[in-house]
């Protein structure tokens, strides 16, 4: 995983799934990973086995031109990926494989950009229908958001094994991955302090 945001939103789902092969989708809190969601998407498995996107954060949607809930994930891939795609896309919903894919994006007036790509799964009471991932851009050009991408090619896939990862992402520098919501326990253990106006300040810190 080379860019930061996928190696953190990686991290996060594994520490939310615990012991289990993927957390349920009720787990995810949008106010732990605020910082990653416009980047992330929910896909989604439809009954006639269709796969859309459930939900798409904003920078993806500014960088394709449209809001992309609703839109069929596969129509976003060259055509002569796209049987890869529905494949890799088929195992995360499955809840039997994470993939890691390299990618570009090809905008409308011929510019490009590299991209990684992550598909996770959820558990739901409806098994196979939810997945969960983020398509990161490997940089800010002055183009994207206002030139569309209009296609991506993928270039490179990787099935990962949580465990294995989670420990060799561990081996590295620091890094800082998004907190799960604090517990009631934790949050009643914060000390009281005094109202000034709408603030609450807490006695301690430095002494003069």
């Amino acid at each position: 995983m080379r860019q930061k945001n996928t190696r953190d939103l990686f991290l996060y789902w594994n520490r939310l799934r615990g012991s289990d092969a993927a957390p349920h989708r009720n787990r995810i809190e949008p106010s732990d990973i605020r910082t990653l969601l416009p980047s992330t998407f929910i896909l989604q498995r439809l009954e006639d086995g269709t796969i859309e996107f459930r939900l798409a954060g904003t920078a993806l949607c500014q960088q394709f031109g449209t809001e992309l809930r609703g839109t069929r994930f596969q129509s976003l891939f060259h055509a002569r990926d796209r049987r890869m795609l529905l494949r890799l896309t088929d195992q995360a919903l499955s809840g039997h494989a994470i993939s890691v894919i390299s990618m570009d994006g090809h905008s409308k007036n011929g510019s490009r950009i590299g991209y990684e790509l992550l598909l996770l799964p959820l558990a739901s009471e409806e098994t196979g229908k939810r997945a969960f991932g983020s398509a990161v851009a490997s940089s800010n050009p002055y183009w994207l958001g206002t030139d569309p991408i209009v296609e991506w090619k993928l270039r490179s896939v990787r099935i990962i094994d949580p465990e294995r990862e989670s420990d060799l992402l561990s081996q590295r520098a620091q890094i800082d991955v998004p907190p799960l919501a604090p517990s009631r326990a934790a949050i009643q253990e914060v000390p009281a302090g005094r109202k000034i106006a709408h603030l609450t300040v807490l006695d301690g810190g430095r002494n003069d």
